[in-house]
């Protein structure tokens, strides 16, 4: 499905839509599921989960969208913060 990865209206619209076959909302949902795994692999190499990320900073609204929500809701779920140190 494509759409525009920088219209945050329209994504974070999506994200409040209650119909669950929502193309946009799902695929927020699979790449927060790719990089919650990812952040538990780093997890399981390291020890513990990080407590610092240097990430690329996002290209689009839509990776940044995913890194916040994933992070907050781990920030939420767990009592775990990650800070983030962004690079160009």
């Amino acid at each position: 499905m494509f759409f525009d990865k920088n219209d945050r209206a329209a994504i974070e619209s999506a994200l409040q839509d209650t119909n669950a076959d929502n193309p946009i909302a799902i695929a927020v949902a699979d790449r927060i599921t790719a990089f919650t795994k990812n952040l538990f692999k780093m997890a399981e190499r390291n020890g513990k989960l990080p407590t610092e990320l240097l990430l690329k900073k996002p290209e689009t609204e839509f990776d940044d969208i995913v890194i916040h929500l994933t992070l907050q809701a781990m920030a939420e779920q767990m009592n775990h913060k990650i800070s983030i140190h962004w690079v160009k």
